[in-house]
């Protein structure tokens, strides 16, 4: 068992789920955050995962096999409310917007194939949802 410790400054993380890489996601508080971001630890170290633009908050829920990380944030769009994530090495944090209508949505899980499995409204309504190739299915 290992201590991840925390974000600069922080006084609390929470892991979520590992990956076969032993790598870990989740949130912590930070001085410079003013809330609690998503983060990704692996032996370097605990990286901060941000937040969309003028956002203050951020949480990590999946992690596949590539360090591809999913979870929520709010943004300065989002009006109180959060908006599902995909995080990578190479391009950062990118919004996945809602289903049509929607007003939220949360990503769960991401699998080896980049497709990713959450919940969002439509309408008012909560379905879940799944990401592949940039286009959104209810079922």
């Amino acid at each position: 068992m290992m201590d991840p410790g925390t974000l600069p400054g922080g006084t609390f993380s929470l892991g979520n789920p590992i990956n076969a890489l032993g790598q870990v996601v989740g949130y912590s508080d930070c001085l410079s955050c003013n809330g609690y971001h998503a983060f990704l630890w692996d032996n370097a170290g605990m990286q901060d995962l941000g937040v969309l633009p003028g956002g203050a908050h951020s949480a990590a829920t999946g992690l596949n096999d590539f360090g591809f990380v999913v979870g929520e944030t709010d943004s300065a769009q989002s009006r109180g409310q959060v908006y599902a994530f995909l995080w990578t090495q190479s391009d950062g944090m990118r919004g996945l917007g809602t289903l049509p209508g929607g007003r939220w949505s949360s990503a769960a899980a991401v699998n080896e194939f980049g497709q990713v499995v959450g919940a969002s409204d439509s309408a008012g309504q909560c379905y879940s949802w799944f990401q592949a190739a940039s286009e959104w299915q209810s079922y």
